[in-house]
Parts: C-alpha cells; structure tokens; sequence
C-alpha cells in the first residue's frame, strides 16, 4: 500500500525543474562575470602592452638618435685626425726643407767668402777691404778710397774692377738681397764745391750707394730686382771718429748679402 501524498511527488519534480534553473541561471550570470572580468582584464594588460610598446618605441628613437650622434662624432674625430695628420707631416716635410735651405744657404756663403778673399786678397791684405760674416748674412765692406775719389759719387776705374771682382760672385747667389750702404764719417762736408751738389753726409753717402747698385746692375749684369741703395752717413760707425784712422774706416761702402725675405701673399 504506498501511503506518499500524490501531491508531495507532483511538487519534487516541480522544484528539482526549479532549483536546476536556478542553478543554470547562476552559471550564467558567472560565465558573464568572468567574461566581464576576462575583458576588463584584457583590456587593462592591452593598455599595458601598447604603454610598453610605446615606452619601447621611444627608447629605440632615442637610441638610434644616440647612435646617429655618436657616428656624427666618430667622423668628425676622424676628420680630425686625418688632418692632423697631414699637417704634422706637412710640418715634417717643411721642416726637412727649412733644414736643407738652411745648410744650403751656409754652404753658399761659406763659398762666396772664399771667393771673396780669394778674388781681393791685395786690397785685404792693405786693410781696404774686410769680408765677414754677421749673423746669417756676409758683408763685403770697402774703404770709400777704393771705389770713389774725395768728396765724388762717380766710381773711378779701380773701384770698377774691384766692384767687377764682387759682382762674379753675387750673381752666382739667386737667393739673396745686395744691401749696399752708403757711410761717412762724423765730419760735416766742408768744401763748398761738394757742398753745392751734397748738402750734407746724408746725400753723399746715398749718393755714392746709389751708384754702386747702378754699376752692378747695369755694367756687371746682377738683377735689379736683388738691389738696394740706402744711405746712413755718419750714424753706423765701425770705428772712433775721434782719430784720423777711426774715421778712415768709417768711410766706407758695405755690400750685405741678406738673406731674401718671401713677400707676404695677400
């Protein structure tokens, strides 16, 4: 005899219906919360990424520029570099040249020296004429009795050939200035002859320079453009003017061999 309420069983179908709905109803609204989750989730880790990746960008840029910076660099150095290195040899080479120009040089004069007191031994011997070396230059000095007649700025025939003698060897050296230097001694011009052409020892002693650049030019074949007359009367001394022979010796002409100095490129 089965004593369960009819409508007792009716109802438990009714519920299991009901609690299985309810049960699906609730998984749902949890897949729905964990997709709601899942998106926010993503959502946050995709803004992440894209920050990184931007982060990321933004550190290549500043590399690469970096790199860029440090190339630009390394070119400029090297740039350097290399031109250092060819000034340093470019003062090497000048250097070696200056070296040679200046052995070059002395062997020249030493030369011309010889000659020189070889060609006027007489007039060296007699004290008239004095060949030496100052500094980087030789300097043919001659007695103004040599070359002029008192008180005259016309060579006489003696200077001619002494003058001749001096001019074989100046053209031999290209490379040189011929200072000629006109000097007196301290006495003022007396004769009024004289007077009425030179004033006073300033244009005798040019005077006299003047011609002897004159006469190496134009009678012995030395380059004008290797000339130079200057006038210094009395006010380079090699000697006392106080006694006869002091002023003897200060009344002279030197012929200085100077060294020739490169014009200056504008």
């Amino acid at each position: 005899m089965n004593d369960q309420d009819p409508g007792a069983a009716e109802a438990t179908p009714k519920a299991e219906a009901s609690t299985r709905r309810a049960r699906s109803e609730w998984i749902a609204w949890g897949l729905v919360l964990v997709s709601v989750i899942g998106a926010c989730a993503l959502g946050i880790a995709n803004d992440h990424s894209r920050q990184r990746v931007a982060e990321l960008e933004a550190n290549l840029k500043t590399l690469g520029k970096q790199r860029d910076t440090a190339a630009h660099e390394r070119d400029t150095l090297r740039s350097q570099a290399d031109r250092a290195e060819r000034e340093k040899a470019k003062l090497d080479t000048e250097l070696r040249e200056t070296q040679a120009d200046r052995e070059a040089a002395q062997q020249e004069l030493e030369r011309a020296k010889r000659e020189l007191k070889a060609q006027l031994a007489g007039e060296i011997k007699r004290g008239e004429v004095f060949v030496e070396e100052r500094g980087s230059d030789l300097v043919i000095d001659v007695s103004d009795k040599v070359l002029f007649d008192t008180g005259q700025t016309e060579i006489n025939d003696r200077g001619k050939d002494v003058l001749k003698q001096v001019a074989a060897t100046l053209r031999r050296m290209p490379r040189r200035v011929f200072q000629v230097g006109g000097h007196t001694d301290a006495e003022p011009i007396v004769s009024q002859e004289v007077r009425d052409q030179y004033p006073t020892n300033w244009e005798l002693s040019t005077g006299r320079a003047t011609q002897v650049v004159r006469f190496l030019s134009e009678r012995c074949g030395v380059p004008g453009s290797q000339l130079v007359a200057a006038g210094f009367a009395r006010f380079r001394p090699v000697a006392n003017n106080a006694t006869e022979a002091g002023k003897r010796r200060n009344r002279r002409i030197e012929i200085a061999l100077l060294k020739q100095v490169q014009a200056r490129q504008q």
